[in-house]
């Protein structure tokens, strides 16, 4: 329209140029031209005022629709608030986060939609954005379904000339944000747990210098030192390492770490208290194209595995009571030093020792004053030989000795020689002086063995010797030796099968009363007659059946045939015939010793006052306390017990008073030379003083002269027995010697 009227005025204009103007004041063309240049004027500023609207309108139109393309599409919930909280306006993100139709948000205030926690601190937040305070705040809020969300929310003030008209809000859903970061959170706590719970340190360095780059805080714990002290002071640390490691450790880990081989390795450090610590570390070489970056590791304390082990290889190795070397030990070190003089051509000797009489004193004073004997022994011995010998226990109160580099079999008897001076001397334990002495078996490599075998069953043979000759003393192997240790092996395997094939017989000696002339008794003794052997000697059967064990069986046969055999001169016409019988030490500590002899009795019917036990002093020393009430208890059965051999054990008139003993026997030792020994007479006749004055019998055995009986009959003996009235004779010559009325008085 207004190009249209402004065409027209123009036109006008031209139309009127084709006249002259007269433009007097108050002429018609003056008002006319002033008028249309007013008219064009206004329809020019008309037109731009126009323009200028219209330009504006189009831009808040678009910039309308920028803000509503903004508000719908948003994918946060956006809305507007009025000053009490209640909900304007609300787009469709808002709708579907919270699950509310719009009339049903906008039926109440926002604040219907947080959860009861936070509504305190959500309207503070709110009263900040009405005063013009612009807030960005976390919340958890409702779902009309019931679940929560937690949603970030930024409220900020709409102003209407000057004032807050109203809020306008964003709320972004952050619960997937949020669980996520409590996922992160509690995944670096489980890690920062496991850190510092795990029985380990983790570290992570520098591959190139081994610097810490990280340490976690266990290092604390098990080594005292904190993991900042480490990181920053790497001269410290390696100051830390034990000395004796530290080159080996460094050298090793530079070379598989430069190789990008993962490993292990374990080296020792001081800890801050001054422990020393064996760790165990295990390497992980980091590689990024095939080259090293980096490299980290978990640092295991295994002190306690070490000392372990430790232990364990002592007790494979040593022995426990002494820590002296067990028998592994000085076998292998044995091999060793047998195939060192093998190279060198020299002389090893090897020693087998063994306390003599060890067993008595163990039961006697008890497993701990004997195992501190054992190790006083093993001190003794260690004084005794040089540095580079090796002195070891071998089970029981058995030791060895290895003595290398020998010039000649000379220096082993030195040593021997040295170790009986050395035990001559007492050992004070508990307050107690012991007395020990022992026997010493020698071979040699190589003359007496070349293995080990050969070099021991030959010291054993050896040691075994000397005790046979009397204890205390030292025996260089001979290849008789052997010889006789492999009869001994053939005696006793016939021997174990002697009882069951009946090859036991039991010959009896004559026990006379020379003042009426009289056999009042008769000792059962034992006889061995083998079919090859023919008959052997008691002195070579009865040691080792008493070392064996086979002396119970055979004792209790022993027991049987003899009371069977009075019961039957009883029967015979011979009534008051006694019968004694030897009871061995093994024997007296069977645990029913009692109760066998008891049985026996009843078995045979034998009345007890017509069966001898005798024993020894040495079978009553074992146990003192314990003999003292079986002897009570046999007696107690009615049994006579006699004391034999008397004078040539312990002779302890103490326990004379307190043994339940009936008959003392002079042994034959004295006996044999005491018409022509004074010192023989003295003890006989001391004997049968002292038996005489405790109300006694005594009885002499070894009579075997006329001067003998002269002279034991003219101190008062009046009992005997012995080859000068007769000697043992099997039973059916008994017979005939009681049937004949041979009488054997003194006149």
């Amino acid at each position: 329209m207004l190009t249209i009227l402004s065409g027209y005025q123009v036109f006008l204009l031209v139309q009127h140029s084709s006249r002259e103007w007269v433009i007097a004041r108050g002429s018609t063309d003056f008002y006319w031209l002033v008028a249309s240049g007013t008219m064009l004027l206004a329809i020019f500023f008309l037109g731009g005022a126009l323009n200028e609207q219209l330009t504006t309108r189009n831009r808040l139109f678009k910039e309308e629709q920028a803000f509503r393309s903004l508000y719908e599409h948003n994918p946060d919930a956006v809305y507007t608030l009025d000053l009490n909280g209640r909900v304007l306006a609300s787009n469709p993100a808002c709708l579907t986060m919270m699950g509310y139709a719009e009339q049903e948000l906008a039926s109440g205030t926002i604040f219907q939609t947080v959860v009861p926690e936070d509504v305190d601190r959500a309207r503070r937040h709110f009263v900040q954005a009405v005063n013009g305070n612009p807030q960005t705040f976390e919340l958890t809020v409702l779902h009309k379904a019931g679940h929560q969300m937690e949603v970030l929310v930024t409220n900020v003030p709409i102003y209407a000339d000057g004032e807050v008209a109203g809020i306008f809000g964003i709320a972004k859903n952050i619960t997937a944000q949020k669980a996520a970061e409590r996922e992160r959170s509690l995944s670096t706590q489980k890690y920062q747990d496991l850190l510092e719970t795990i029985e380990a340190v983790v570290w992570e360095g520098n591959p190139e210098t081994f610097q810490y780059l990280f340490i976690s805080p266990q290092s604390l714990k098990i080594l005292g030192y904190t993991p900042e002290k480490l990181i920053s002071d790497h001269a410290f640390w390696q100051s830390k390492v034990h000395p004796d490691d530290f080159e080996m450790m460094m050298s090793y880990c530079k070379q598989e770490v430069a190789a990008g081989r993962n490993h292990e390795i374990e080296y020792r450090m001081i800890a801050a208290d001054g422990r020393t610590v064996w760790l165990k570390d295990y390497v992980t070489v980091v590689q990024e194209n095939g080259v090293v970056t980096g490299c980290r590791g978990i640092m295991v304390d295994i002190t306690a595995r070490k000392l372990a082990e430790e232990r364990l290889e002592h007790i494979a190795y040593y022995d426990v009571l002494t820590s002296l070397p067990n028998r592994t030990l000085f076998e292998d070190r044995l091999h060793l030093e047998m195939a060192r003089s093998r190279r060198h051509s020299q002389k090893l000797a090897v020693l087998l020792l063994d306390i003599d009489r060890f067993k008595y004193i163990n039961d006697t004073l008890g497993h701990g004053l004997g195992d501190e004997l054992i190790r006083a022994v093993a001190e003794r011995l260690q004084t005794c030989v040089r540095e580079g010998d090796t002195v070891s226990r071998i089970g029981g109160d058995e030791f060895t000795l290895i003595l290398p580099d020998l010039r000649s079999p000379q220096a082993a008897v030195a040593v021997a020689q040295m170790i009986l001076q050395k035990m001559t001397a007492p050992f004070v334990i508990a307050q107690t002086e012991l007395y020990a002495t022992c026997s010493i078996g020698i071979s040699f490599f190589p003359d007496d063995g070349t293995d080990l075998q050969a070099l021991m069953k030959n010291a054993e043979s050896a040691m075994y010797r000397a005790k046979e000759r009397g204890r205390n003393s030292y025996q260089l192997y001979t290849t008789s030796m052997n010889e006789d240790a492999m009869q001994k092996l053939s005696l006793e395997r016939y021997l174990r099968k002697a009882l069951g094939l009946d090859e036991f017989v039991l010959f009896y000696q004559p026990q006379v009363n020379v003042q009426s002339g009289e056999i009042f008794g008769v000792e059962a003794l034992l006889r061995w007659k083998h079919p090859i052997l023919g008959m052997v000697s008691p002195a070579t059967f009865i040691p080792l059946a008493e070392e064996t064990g086979l002396i119970v069986p055979i004792g209790e046969w022993v027991l049987k045939t003899a009371c069977a055999q009075v019961k039957r001169w009883h029967a015979a016409g011979y009534p008051q015939l006694t019968v004694a019988v030897n009871l061995s030490a093994r024997q007296f500590q069977q645990e029913d010793l009692v109760e066998m002899v008891e049985r026996v009795l009843e078995e045979t019917g034998v009345e007890p006052q017509f069966l001898e036990l005798e024993i020894t002093e040495s079978v009553t020393m074992h146990n003192v306390e314990r003999a003292i009430v079986i002897l009570h208890e046999l007696t107690n059965l009615g049994i006579r017990i006699s004391l034999d051999d008397f004078g040539t054990g312990y002779s302890s008139l103490s326990y004379l008073k307190h043994f339940p003993i009936h008959t003392l026997k002079i042994d034959q030792t004295f006996v044999r030379d005491i018409t022509t020994d004074a010192d023989d007479a003295a003890i006989a006749t001391s004997v049968i003083a002292l038996a005489h004055s405790l109300n006694l019998q005594v009885v002499a055995e070894g009579v075997e002269t006329e001067e003998h009986l002269r002279y034991l009959a003219a101190q008062g003996c009046t009992s005997m027995q012995g080859y000068h009235f007769s000697r043992p004779l099997p039973a059916p010559e008994i017979d005939a010697l009681l049937q004949s009325g041979k009488t054997f008085c003194y006149k």
